[in-house]
C-alpha cells in the first residue's frame, strides 16, 4: 500500500521560532512512517520547507518539501500554507491508497479533502481551542470550516479527550483511537529495573520540572527509600536554577542532570528507572509517556496531558493532580504490576501497532 503522510510542522518551534535541526529522523511523524514501513508499506511525507534539516537522513522513506505561502500571513510554525499542494495531490492522487493528514485546523487538511475524497483520513491531536484571538480563530474554524468542507472526511483521534472536542464538530470520528507511536525497536522493556525515578524533558517554565523535584525530595525522607536517585534528561534555560534548586534541597547525591541524550542512551535509561516524572503546565499529547510505556516504565503525571484517563484505567501508572511522595511509594512498592500492565499494552503505543490500527482502519471503512 502507498501511503501519503502530510504534517508540515516537523517539530515544536521554540518562541515561534524554527530552528534548523542537523537531523529530523527521531521526530513524531517520522516514527509514525517507519511504522508502516515495517508493516511493508511504501510512504511518503510531506513536510514545510522550514523544517528541512541541515543534514540529509539516511530514511527508508520519502520527504517532500514544500515552501510556506504567505508566511506573514500563515505562521510556518503554526498554520502553514504549502505552496504547490494542490497541483501536487490533483497530480498524484491516484498513487497513493491512503493519505493522512494531521489536525483539523489545518490548511493541507482543507486542500486535501476536496481531491482526496475518501482516501484522506484526519489524525486528530488537538482537544482545546488553541488561544490565538481569544480562541476566535479556532472557534471559527471548527464552526465552520469543518462542517462545510471537512463533512466527509474520516477523522481518527490520537487520544480520548481529542476524540471528545472533535466529535462536537464532525460526525465523522470514528471510534478507534491511533496514538501517537513511539519506536518499537530502540525501546524494548526489560525485566530488571534500578532504584531510580527519570525525568525526560526541557527544562523551561512549561514543564514545571521544580515540582518534580520538591516531591522527589520529600520521597527521600521516606524510611526504605532513601537511596533512591533522580535522572533528569534535557537541557533548557532553567538547568542552573534547578541544580540550585537541589542543592538548596541537599539532595545533591541523589540528583543527577545528564543534559541532552540521544535516543539510544535514553531508552537505557528509561527502560531501568522506577517511573517517569511529568508535571507539565501545558501539553497535548507527551510522545515521552508512549516512549516510557513501551519500555515498561510507569507514568507518574498530573492530568494535563491527553491519554492520562488511559493510562490509569490500564494501571500503567498513576495520574493524578498534585502526586506526591505517596505516589512514588506507591509505584516504587508495586512496580512490578505496573510494569506488567505497561508491558500488556505496548502494542497500542508502538509506531509499528499504531501504524497498523491505522491501515485496519482504513479497511474497515472501505469496505462500506
Amino acid at each position: 500500500m502507498n501511503i501519503l503522510l502530510i504534517n508540515l510542522i516537523l517539530y515544536t518551534a521554540e518562541k515561534r521560532v524554527v530552528a534548523k535541526r542537523k537531523s529530523i529522523k527521531d521526530c513524531l511523524i517520522c516514527n509514525f512512517a517507519n511504522g508502516f514501513v515495517e508493516n511493508g508499506h511504501k510512504v511518503t511525507i510531506i513536510a514545510s520547507e522550514d523544517f528541512k534539516p541541515l543534514e540529509d537522513d539516511d530514511l527508508p522513506f520519502e520527504i517532500l518539501y514544500f515552501k510556506s505561502w504567505m508566511p506573514g500571513i500563515f505562521k510556518p510554525d503554526r498554520l502553514p500554507y504549502p505552496k504547490g499542494l494542490r497541483k501536487f495531490l490533483r497530480r498524484n492522487i491516484d498513487n497513493y491508497d491512503m493519505v493522512i493528514s494531521g489536525e483539523t485546523f489545518s490548511m493541507p487538511s482543507v486542500l486535501a479533502a476536496g481531491i482526496c475524497k475518501e482516501k484522506l483520513y484526519i489524525w486528530q491531536e488537538m482537544s482545546f481551542h488553541q488561544k490565538t484571538l481569544h480562541k476566535l480563530v479556532s472557534k471559527t474554524w471548527h464552526n465552520v470550516i469543518v462542517p462545510i468542507f471537512l463533512k466527509n472526511t474520516k477523522i481518527v483521534a490520537r487520544s480520548e479527550e481529542a476524540q471528545q472536542f472533535i466529535s462536537n464538530y464532525s460526525h465523522n470520528v470514528v471510534e478507534e483511537i491511533v496514538r501517537n507511536g513511539a519506536n518499537a525497536h530502540e525501546l524494548y522493556p526489560d525485566e530488571m529495573s534500578e532504584d531510580y525515578f527519570i525525568v525526560v524533558s526541557r527544562l523551561d517554565e512549561r514543564k514545571n520540572v521544580r515540582v518534580s523535584i520538591d516531591q522527589f525530595a520529600k520521597f527521600l525522607k521516606v524510611p526504605g527509600y532513601e537511596h533512591y536517585k533522580l535522572i533528569i534528561i534535557g537541557y533548557g534555560v532553567l538547568e542552573d536554577k534547578l541544580k540550585l534548586q537541589v542543592k538548596s534541597l541537599g539532595i545533591d547525591d541523589s540528583v543527577y542532570f545528564l543534559g541532552r541524550k540521544s535516543h539510544q542512551e535514553l531508552a537505557v535509561h528509561l527502560r531501568h528507572a522506577k517511573g517517569l516524572l511529568i508535571n507539565t503546565v501545558e501539553d497535548l499529547n507527551l510522545l515521552t509517556i508512549a516512549e516510557a510505556i513501551i519500555s515498561g516504565t510507569p507514568v507518574i503525571s498530573n492530568t494535563v496531558p491527553d491519554g492520562m484517563e488511559y493510562i490509569n484505567n490500564n494501571n500503567m501508572g498513576i495520574s493524578r493532580n498534585g502526586w506526591d511522595e505517596t505516589d512514588l511509594v506507591e509505584v516504587a512498592t508495586n512496580y512490578e504490576s505496573y510494569h506488567k500492565a505497561c508491558v500488556m499494552h505496548r502494542d497500542e503505543m508502538t509506531n509499528v501497532g499504531c501504524a497498523k490500527i491505522m491501515v485496519d482502519i482504513l479497511m474497515k471503512y472501505k469496505k462500506k
